[in-house]
């Protein structure tokens, strides 16, 4: 008869909210860094497009000392100019369900009445404000320590 033993795993415990707390700022003070490389990436891109633009609107590869970057062909974009005639075209179901409205301008046409008669209002996802370090305070016997290692830097007499 065989004997199978059963080994317990070690119990993780979960991060607190501290823990977390500390993790997602120093992710957020790490990840601030690349925030201007990103922008700076961004404005390069920009640039790089709108000079493949002159060059032509098929795929386009420009080349640099060492290295090289490749554009698609520019989409063509379209846009319903004709709306009416587009309700007409699919019927009001399908436009309903079709259409989308920006409640940005839905708010600058309609009155507060309307807007609370016509909108749902849901609750978001929170957005972080800020984050920043908590100041620790010296402990007293650490603070005597450290004002005598002061007091002997100013010392004349060392």
């Amino acid at each position: 008869m065989m004997n199978a033993q059963v080994k317990l795993m070690p119990q993780i415990a979960a991060p607190t909210i501290a823990e977390k707390v500390d993790r997602f700022v120093d992710l957020t003070n790490q990840l601030s860094f690349v925030d201007a490389l990103i922008k700076e990436r961004d404005s390069l891109r920009k640039q790089l497009a709108e000079h493949a633009d002159t060059i032509g609107s098929d795929a386009v590869k420009l080349t640099g000392n060492n290295t090289y970057v490749s554009f698609t062909k520019a989409p063509l974009m379209r846009s319903v100019e004709n709306i009416g005639g587009f309700l007409e075209a699919v019927g009001l179901d399908q436009f309903l369900t079709a259409v989308k409205i920006s409640t940005t301008v839905a708010d600058k046409l309609l009155n507060e009445t309307q807007r609370t008669a016509l909108f749902e209002v849901t609750t978001g996802a929170r957005r972080v404000k800020d984050t920043g370090e908590i100041m620790q305070a010296v402990k007293p016997r650490q603070g005597a320590q450290l004002f005598e290692f002061l007091s002997g830097l100013s010392s004349p007499d060392k």
